[in-house]
């Protein structure tokens, strides 16, 4: 309850109303990049994608506030919830990757934008296992989570994402006739 003076029943409502809010604006976020003249975004990886930002980051993100305000919180059930998002976001990698070969405008291949695209993923999920790791490692060992480990997981977690956005916004290509300049 906010500063208890919410009756609990209604902090639960108010928990449960904003949860769904919270999706449907991801969502929303999602539709702003379905743009049929953008073809490299134009498909469901880029929904996918934002989605299992949210599971991979959330359950970190919610451990560590969770911690900073002393509230017990039996991580395993998020923290396999995110590691299921990894995985579920490595088999994004690899099917967009099968697919930018076929995906080109008049001028160029979607799979030329990015020379280092196979690189920079890597990168990218080095730091999400470290990041996710920060904080299985203390649940697997069946100790409590320290707080700068949750702060340092959360951090390579985002730097890992940051990596990602980078990438998807790399990826931008219109269909039609370049425009020198």
């Amino acid at each position: 309850t906010a500063i208890g003076k919410m009756p609990a029943a209604l902090g639960r409502l108010w928990l449960a109303i904003s949860m769904v809010l919270g999706l449907l604006f991801v969502w929303a976020m999602t539709r702003v990049y379905q743009i049929d003249t953008v073809p490299t975004w134009y498909n469901g990886y880029t929904t996918a994608s934002f989605f299992l930002t949210v599971v991979l980051t959330g359950p970190l993100f919610a451990a560590l506030l969770l911690k900073l305000a002393k509230v017990p919180f039996n991580g395993k059930f998020f923290a396999s919830l995110s590691v299921l998002a990894l995985l579920a976001s490595l088999a994004v990698v690899v099917m967009q990757t099968s697919e930018l070969g076929f995906i080109h405008s008049s001028v160029q291949q979607a799979n030329a934008l990015l020379s280092d695209w196979g690189s920079l993923q890597v990168w990218r999920f080095v730091l999400l296992v470290a990041g996710l790791g920060c904080w299985l490692c203390p649940l697997l060992r069946r100790v409590p989570s320290h707080t700068i480990g949750l702060a340092i997981g959360l951090l390579l977690v985002l730097a890992g994402e940051f990596i990602g956005r980078g990438l998807f916004y790399g990826l931008h290509m219109t269909v039609g006739m370049a425009i020198a300049g």
